[in-house]
C-alpha cells in the first residue's frame, strides 16, 4: 500500500533512457510498446518526445486515461477524459510529423 493506504508502491525507471540503452545493445530489435500505466502515459510520452526515444518505437498500443488525480469521489465524468486522450493523440501526431519532416 502507498503512504495514504491506497494503492501499491512500485519501482520506477526512466523508460526512454532504458529504451535507448537497450537499443544501443540490440539496434535491429523491433520495438512494440503496450502502454497502460494509469494516467502516467502523458508524462512518459512527453519524456519520450523530449529524448527522441519515441522515434525508436515501431508500434505503440496505448490505453489512455484521463488526467485528473483527484480522489475518486470528486473526479469529473469520464467523458471529460476523452478530450484529454484526443488531445494526446493529436499532440503525438503533430510531434511525430515535425520529427519526420525535419529528418
Amino acid at each position: 500500500k502507498g503512504p495514504d493506504g491506497d494503492g501499491i508502491l512500485v519501482d520506477v525507471i526512466d523508460f526512454p533512457a532504458f529504451l535507448i540503452q537497450l537499443l544501443a545493445k540490440q539496434p535491429q530489435a523491433q520495438v512494440i510498446i503496450k502502454m497502460d500505466i494509469e494516467k502516467m502515459e502523458y508524462a512518459v510520452l512527453l519524456r519520450m518526445f523530449q529524448t527522441g526515444a519515441i522515434l525508436l518505437v515501431d508500434d505503440l498500443l496505448l490505453e489512455c486515461h484521463y488526467t485528473t488525480n483527484k480522489p475518486k469521489g470528486s473526479r469529473p465524468p469520464k467523458s471529460i477524459g476523452k478530450d484529454d486522450c484526443i488531445d494526446l493523440v493529436a499532440l503525438m501526431n503533430s510531434q511525430l510529423n515535425s520529427h519526420v519532416g525535419s529528418s
